[in-house]
């Protein structure tokens, strides 16, 4: 069976300060940041960055035999010249398939580097959900839904909706919420639930921003309009 892999939009995270605004957790994080006016983008986009995965994901021989299946969450930054580098597991399904979403996504070719709004490059956070599905059901999807607008249009869009909880900026707790949706033959955003455990007021309000969605462009398969599954990271970070 062909394994599927889904997977989200690679760099959507959203600070409680301004979209382009430095970490400051640590000396080596100094220059980093989550979000910044031009982000960073896949040669060729996201279709290709889809067809990329698609072609070079190899399913462990051992994970097929016993059926194992799951999610990986795979961190990593693209550096000013567009290079991918620092590559981690954010969130496990298994060693093997672990070590395989971690090998695909090191073998990447550069990207275009993200610039903020000075035009200048900057080191930007990305985050990459691949899910390892062993069912012959859906072995591609020709056009991924889109925000209305486009990635800008979406950090936009969050940047104005989503605000700190008041709790968690006191406690100065932050996390990163990851949140699956189905964007349907329509566009609409539905069934959308938190995959990972997190600070439940963060929770609460990721699903709130989630929910209000407007219609997305919907994906398509062989010209057709389809349903497709989604996985949005929002973190909360303290600045």
């Amino acid at each position: 069976m062909k394994p599927i892999m889904t997977f989200a939009l690679a760099v959507i995270v959203v600070t409680s300060l301004s979209m382009c605004t430095q970490s400051k957790h640590s000396s080596s994080d100094e220059d980093l940041v989550d979000s910044c006016a031009v982000m960073p983008e896949f040669p060729g986009g996201q279709k290709a960055l889809m067809d990329f995965i698609d072609n070079n994901v190899q399913y462990p021989v051992l994970a097929e035999e016993v059926g194992l299946e799951g999610n990986v969450l795979v961190g990593f930054i693209i550096e000013k010249d567009g290079s991918v580098s620092h590559v981690t597991v954010k969130e496990s399904a298994d060693s093997l398939l672990d070590a395989e979403a971690v090998r695909v996504v090191n073998a990447m070719p550069a990207w275009t580097p993200g610039h903020n709004e000075a035009g200048e490059a900057v080191r930007v956070r990305c985050v990459l959900p691949v899910t390892f599905q062993l069912d012959g059901s859906r072995d591609r999807i020709d056009q991924m839904p889109e925000f209305p607008g486009g990635i800008s249009a979406y950090i936009d869009y969050m940047g104005k909706n989503l605000n700190y909880p008041a709790e968690c900026e006191e406690k100065g707790v932050q996390g990163r919420v990851l949140v699956s949706v189905v964007i349907d033959k329509k566009g609409n955003v539905t069934h959308p639930k938190v995959l990972n455990s997190a600070h439940p007021l963060l929770m609460a309000e990721a699903l709130r921003v989630v929910k209000m969605m407007p219609q997305w462009t919907p994906g398509k398969n062989e010209g057709k309009e389809t349903a497709v599954t989604y996985v949005i990271p929002v973190t909360f970070r303290l600045q």
